[in-house]
């Protein structure tokens, strides 16, 4: 098969999803189902020879997110790339752009508040195969660029004729405050619990680690091709590696890290009891779907792909991870919520998380 073929293909089944109801499939249904059919091998690059898992979190947040949240979200990730994965064309390119296809068409009067999203679109839709579904969106670039230095140029001037002395005290005063305002919106943020991607999870198996006593090593399916390895300290709550296996709740974007020569790639969140002697872990309600994403309502960004280690996002959120009197885990008091209900513990009361 050409490639040209192959990616016509990848538009129509991409659009075909996005146009008919199929009963409010997950993203992770469509990747499943992609993954089943020939259109293409796991091998091939489009699917991410680099960061796969970081292809299958895109190609799913063209299903799983509302289209306003993933075109601001898509417009930031693109603030300084070309593609939002690596350096060339993959599948989440191809399935977001189908996504918000129509939603761009929409919003070509507000061009300059999109302008990443609208120069990557341009590029996909002068790369990909024309589809009798996606009939190509005429963009005025110069229009776009005029406007920003428009915008810019009316800014200079208008900082300009607020020169005088007891302007700039006001000014200096003003920009104090803003920086402290500033670093409270940037401490918001990196506390915010929908930067985390919690999944529901099932452990296949559990194992002593070779080389670290207090460690398990865990495969555990959460929704995707193949299951992720992890590590876990559970070796002295948990003795025996059966009770480990089944249903369990996930943090699935951390950057793996490599724990006694075992990299691991998840890890398993777990409530420990107010004096320190019993662990148990989170476990989500019957019926949920391996994969399902866990949310809090009230909160509903979309995920970092892989959070930043140094700024610390994961351990500005943590300590606010409790279990309730009723063995509910939350999050400040927010349940931790699936499609059928809140995530709970077996017996810990008034635990911590992590």
């Amino acid at each position: 098969m050409s490639r040209s073929n192959t990616l016509q293909q990848l538009v129509d089944f991409c659009t075909r999803n996005t146009l008919v109801d199929k009963n409010n499939q997950t993203g992770t249904c469509i990747w499943n189902e992609l993954s089943k059919c020939n259109i293409l091998s796991r091998e091939d690059p489009l699917f991410g020879s680099v960061d796969s898992r970081a292809v299958q979190y895109w190609f799913e947040q063209a299903w799983n997110q509302d289209k306003s949240q993933l075109l601001e979200s898509v417009n930031k990730h693109l603030s300084n790339k070309t593609y939002l994965v690596g350096e060339r064309l993959t599948i989440a390119d191809i399935a977001v752009y189908t996504g918000l296809y129509s939603t761009v068409q929409q919003m070509l009067s507000q061009p300059i508040a999109y302008a990443d999203t609208l120069r990557w679109f341009d590029l996909l839709q002068n790369t990909l195969p024309q589809s009798q579904n996606l009939e190509k969106v005429e963009m005025d670039f110069a229009k776009l660029r005029i406007g920003t230095s428009a915008a810019a140029a009316a800014g200079a001037t208008e900082k300009e004729e607020k020169t005088t002395s007891q302007q700039k005290k006001k000014e200096k005063s003003s920009s104090t405050k803003n920086i402290e305002s500033e670093g409270k919106k940037e401490s918001v943020d990196d506390e915010d619990i929908s930067r985390l991607d919690i999944r529901v999870g099932k452990i296949l198996s559990a194992k002593r680690h070779p080389d670290a006593d207090t460690l398990y090593v865990e495969e555990i399916d959460v929704g995707e091709a193949s299951a992720r390895t992890v590590c876990s300290g559970l070796v002295k709550f948990i003795p025996d590696p059966e009770q480990l296996l089944g249903y369990c709740i996930v943090v699935c974007n951390l950057k793996p890290v490599t724990m006694r020569g075992i990299k691991s790639e998840a890890m398993i969140l777990c409530a420990t009891s107010p004096d320190g002697t019993k662990v148990e872990l989170v476990q989500p309600p019957q019926g949920v779907q391996v994969g399902e994403r866990v949310k809090f309502p009230g909160h509903d960004g979309i995920a970092d792909s892989v959070l930043n280690p140094k700024k610390k996002i994961f351990e500005k959120i943590q300590p606010h991870f409790a279990t309730t009197e009723d063995c509910i885990a939350t999050w400040k008091g927010i349940p931790f919520t699936t499609s059928q209900g809140p995530c709970k513990v077996a017996s810990i009361r008034g635990g911590t998380i992590r």
